[in-house]
């Protein structure tokens, strides 16, 4: 399970909750990654304007890592507009084999920064359907996060008062 932010056309990893197993993705807070082809990537896009959206994939790469990864524009807006209206995104072995992803946005009021939180799995192990699953709870971890900054920002503003 992983929060990243967007910086440009990449998601950045700013927290990260790795399970202990032989393979995992050697993914590391500070890690990069092309928002294009992530689940967290598109979450994160689909908080943006459709111009916002097209600026940033005109400045990506849209390298296809996989045989599965989209790099059409035309598709990638299909995409994040279908991401924007479910809440969710759920990406199969675009950004590497064998890695399936889900991800929503952290949809924080007032905020500067774009997040979304994920969990990523190796797709032998675990189907997307079975993935899915875990959208409930995902949401109601979002939602945590978003209330916990809310409550953050609320109290800086209150210290901020003279006295």
């Amino acid at each position: 399970c992983s929060v990243c932010v967007l910086d440009g056309v990449d998601v950045v990893y700013v927290c990260r909750a790795a399970v202990s197993r032989i393979v995992s993705a050697n993914v590391t807070i500070g890690s990069r990654l092309p928002a294009y082809c992530t689940a967290m990537g598109r979450a994160m896009l689909s908080r943006l304007t459709d111009d916002e959206i097209r600026e940033r994939l005109e400045q990506s790469s849209l390298d296809k890592l996989t045989p599965l990864t989209v790099t059409s524009k035309r598709k990638l807006m299909e995409l994040v507009s279908a991401v924007r209206r479910e809440g969710y995104s759920l990406l199969d072995q675009e950004l590497d084999l064998g890695l399936r992803a889900l991800a929503v946005p952290l949809a924080i009021p007032s905020a500067m920064v774009v997040a979304a939180v994920g969990l990523s799995v190796q797709s032998h192990r675990v189907s997307a359907a079975a993935l899915k699953a875990h959208l409930p709870v995902l949401l109601q971890g979002a939602s945590q996060i978003r209330d916990g900054v809310v409550e953050s920002q609320r109290n800086k503003a209150l210290r901020s008062i003279p006295a």
